[in-house]
């Protein structure tokens, strides 16, 4: 059919419905060929997930249909609507990127549910909240709506507060990642309109008043969500994009005048996502089933020294290492996979657990002693699993994720301190 244009721009958490019959696809491309049953009918109402994309000349988002297949669509053929999505359902047995199918039944024995004790929200500056870090007694939240780092003083976990923002719609555009060191906060996001993508060094000494210092441009990937991830240890922060297959190093030892020196390209850097760092080794996730080992020894000659392309973890979209195991959040398999890791070039697959319905294409994990946290996209889940035995992770405790302010409370970012969990919710804490 001939494209409708759309009527206004679109952005991940919107609904959308169809203005002509169209295929859905696996890939954000032509060639990726179509999910099982791959059609949906004018009308179709969904939510978009990721995106964009672009590719063969249409700019490409994964939507979250409410019936029938799900997968990637083209932008010509999805216009804004009003409403919301229906009541959370489990995802389909097909998996966390599913092709349809009907959902599972919720599990015949009833989990141990986690108490949401507290949350904040703001009609204003909370409106597309993506990661969380910590560090002391505040929350920095990054904002890919409101083009804004907010800090969260949680000194009181029960009324955590609002004490600080900086928001910049062109250098902070479509903020998607934080990482808090010090008096800094870097933050990593990409222009919606163009193929910029940027480090932003926000100066978060006083957290009633951050102070963004510098950005610098980032060489990754075409528009907005292609900035991924960013982490930093010592004098250097490392950034992947997600439909790059470049890996950055960035020298931040003068917070004034960051730059790049050292960077390597590989073809399983591909949809790269989480990043986890482990002495001179960077854990990448990357190519829907690969976890990559960069050694970064030498900053300005960052090199692949190993990794694992597995099935088990299609869709990495988040990794964490604690000690000798590395824990991956498969979107595609709605499961947590572990790695043992103690031969940096040769990671291994060590256990892994699947759970379609309180671990529906996981977004963020956290480990924190015996047990590994998730947040969920679909049913819009915070899980608890037991890895006290790597070789047998078992699903322990859940919750859904209440919405605090629209009706868009998927589950993002997930940080653990001490007995609390502080996850991001789109439109809250």
């Amino acid at each position: 059919p001939a494209p409708t244009p759309a009527q206004m721009s679109l952005s991940i958490g919107d609904r959308i419905e169809t203005t002509d019959k169209l295929k859905v696809r696996s890939g954000p491309r032509i060639s990726s060929g179509i999910t099982p049953t791959g059609v949906q009918l004018k009308g179709a109402k969904g939510t978009i997930i990721a995106g964009p994309t672009t590719a063969n000349g249409y700019t490409w988002w994964e939507v979250d249909y409410d019936s029938g297949p799900d997968g990637w669509s083209a932008e010509p053929w999805l216009q804004k609507t009003v409403g919301t999505a229906p009541s959370p359902t489990p995802p389909p047995t097909t998996g966390g990127g599913g092709g349809g199918g009907t959902p599972p039944p919720a599990p015949s024995v009833s989990l141990p549910i986690l108490n949401i004790i507290g949350s904040v929200a703001s009609s204003t500056l909370l409106k597309g909240v993506v990661a969380v870090d910590i560090q002391g007694n505040y929350a920095y939240l990054t904002d890919e709506r409101s083009d804004a780092l907010i800090i969260v003083d949680i000194s009181n976990p029960t009324s955590p507060q609002i004490v600080g923002s900086v928001q910049d719609n062109a250098i902070l555009e479509a903020a998607r990642n934080v990482d808090v060191a010090g008096n800094y906060a870097y933050v990593l996001g990409g222009a919606r309109a163009s193929n910029i993508a940027r480090l932003v060094i926000v100066d978060v000494s006083n957290p009633a008043s951050p102070t963004i210092v510098s950005s610098l441009n980032m060489p990754l990937s075409n528009g907005r969500r292609k900035a991924f991830n960013v982490r930093v240890s010592g004098n250097y922060a490392y950034v992947t994009g997600y439909s790059s297959n470049i890996f950055h190093v960035v020298d931040i030892s003068n917070p004034q005048a960051p730059v790049i020196v050292g960077s390597v390209t590989d073809s399983r850097f591909a949809y790269l996502g989480g990043i986890a760092m482990s002495g001179n080794y960077a854990y990448v996730n990357g190519s829907f089933d690969y976890v990559s080992v960069v050694d970064v020894s030498n900053p300005t000659l960052p090199q692949v020294v190993g990794s694992i392309n597995d099935s088990k973890i299609d869709r990495p979209l988040s990794i964490y290492i604690s000690g000798m195991y590395a824990y991956v959040a498969s979107a595609l398999n709605d499961s947590l996979v572990i790695l043992d890791i103690s031969d940096h070039t040769k990671p291994v697959i060590v256990g892994s657990v699947i759970d379609s319905y309180n671990l529906g294409y996981p977004t963020s994990v956290f480990v924190s002693g015996n047990y590994a946290y998730l947040t969920t996209l679909y049913g819009s889940r915070f899980t608890k699993v037991d890895v006290s035995d790597p070789t047998s992770p078992k699903v322990v405790a859940a919750t859904v994720i209440t919405p605090t302010i629209q009706s868009h409370n998927y589950g993002y970012g997930v940080y653990v301190k001490g007995q609390y969990a502080y996850v991001t919710s789109w439109n809250g804490l």
